[in-house]
């Protein structure tokens, strides 16, 4: 329970048509009654109120609506006021200045997400979700953070946690009714332990899957100097973002942006060109290139269509990952049609007219697809946190299926599976401890 009353604008300060000021706590009916023309004491729950807004002299800041949220019937779980004042940062300034002046305290980042979060309005699965849906940069990542607000996940780690405190309730029941329980269940318990582990390691795997739709997947262009790399990457943003010369070795660093593909991010880098050079700074570019070629999800080597591939520069490509594709460039300048070589997936393409970039980057997404659809767990893991948090869970249900396997006591594994249950509750908020809370908030904005 919370003894104060906060106050910011949950909308950005830049002019806009509408600024919302949000209050929240035991005395948000009676601040606001303080500085508004109309008692929203006397209002019914839930109604907009026409008013004035007036600073202690009696000026008129504005105009504007006001509403009530009774507890527990509101975002908080606490009695809520909302303004919908006329946009613009005097205003909200000036709004916020007689809140305060009335009793009201500046909310911290998040704060009332938090408050909402520890007076039961939500796990802790679905307030981090509000952030992951502000911060969604896709479709895709979006529709992923809705399902969690939604409660998906929480009902998921919900079951699994469910399933673990049952089994452990039955060791403990067999230890104190050794009797009424019939002796040895080891292999009936081992048995419901290997379906939870099964279905815990199923949304385990689908971590991969989350973090390529929230954070987008890492492509690298790379090839030998001259083959288009550059001449692509603006091809694919639409926009000069990268010198293009005739001069070898324009590009001496990994150059990123980011590209939305049909709904997927894409960390798209040009590197430095693929060759030995006397020039340091070429040096340090062109190995930085090769790092960044090791780490990424995907690889486009270009190839310059008009010159034949010498031996040395077609085993490199055949020595690289199954995650490739051979692009031949220029191919306005030639006649060759290439086709699938080196065992790489291969396109066709002219940078220079943008011919076939189109068809390029819906390869790209339909290999995209097929790794995400790979994933069997209804339920997706994007948060690092979860993923550590589960991982810990499945580490300690492991130890203590190894437990049973091995026909040692059941209430020894009792405690691996306690230790299991309290990592499990660490993702929805049951076991968490108040500084992973504190953490957790501060990356949202003020008013939120």
């Amino acid at each position: 329970m919370f003894y104060d009353t906060i106050a910011a604008p949950a909308t950005n300060s830049m002019q806009s048509a509408v600024s919302i000021i949000r209050l929240s706590g035991d005395n948000a009916v009676s601040i606001s009654d303080s500085i508004f023309s109309k008692k929203l004491s006397q209002a019914d729950d839930r109604s907009l109120i026409y008013g004035k807004i007036k600073d202690s002299d009696g000026n008129i800041l504005d105009d504007c609506l006001a509403v009530k949220m009774l507890a527990p019937k509101s975002y908080t779980g606490e009695d809520t006021v909302e303004f919908y004042c006329h946009g613009g940062k005097t205003v909200t300034e000036c709004v916020m200045r007689e809140l305060l002046k009335k009793g009201a305290r500046l909310a911290e980042k998040g704060e009332f997400t938090k408050r909402a979060f520890l007076n039961g309005k939500m796990d802790l699965t679905q307030a981090e979700a509000v952030i992951d849906a502000i911060s969604a940069q896709t479709k895709s990542a979006l529709l992923m953070a809705q399902e969690n607000l939604d409660g998906k996940l929480r009902q998921k780690i919900d079951n699994l946690r469910s399933r673990i405190m049952t089994v452990i309730m039955n060791i403990l029941a067999g230890n104190d009714f050794p009797d009424e329980t019939g002796g040895n269940h080891n292999d009936e318990i081992l048995t419901v332990l290997e379906g939870i582990q099964k279905d815990t390691d199923s949304l385990l795997a689908s971590y991969d899957k989350g973090k390529l739709i929230k954070d987008g997947f890492t492509c690298a262009i790379a090839g030998k100097p001259n083959v288009g790399k550059s001449s692509l990457l603006n091809a694919i943003l639409q926009e000069d973002r990268a010198i293009v010369t005739d001069i070898e070795g324009t590009t001496r660093d990994v150059i990123t942006e980011r590209v939305d593909i049909g709904g997927y991010i894409m960390n798209l880098a040009d590197t430095a060109g693929l060759r030995d050079s006397d020039d340091k700074i070429e040096q340090v570019g062109i190995q930085k290139s090769y790092q960044y070629i090791d780490q990424v999800d995907y690889i486009l080597y270009l190839v310059d269509a008009t010159k034949p591939i010498d031996p040395e520069e077609a085993e490199f490509i055949r020595s690289l990952p199954t995650h490739t594709a051979l692009v031949y460039n220029k191919t306005d300048l030639s006649e060759k049609t290439p086709g699938e070589e080196f065992g790489k997936k291969t396109y066709a393409i002219s940078a220079k007219n943008n011919a076939g970039v189109a068809e390029l980057l819906e390869g790209i997404k339909q290999e995209l697809e097929t790794k995400i659809s790979n994933q069997t767990s209804e339920e997706t893991l994007f948060s690092e946190r979860h993923y550590q948090a589960l991982l810990q869970a499945s580490e300690c249900l492991n130890r203590a299926i190894n437990t049973l396997r091995m026909q040692l006591e059941a209430d020894l594994a009792s405690i691996d599976l306690e230790d299991c249950a309290a990592h499990m509750g660490e993702i929805t908020g049951t076991t968490v401890n108040d500084e992973v809370i504190d953490n957790i908030f501060k990356n949202f904005c003020i008013g939120k």
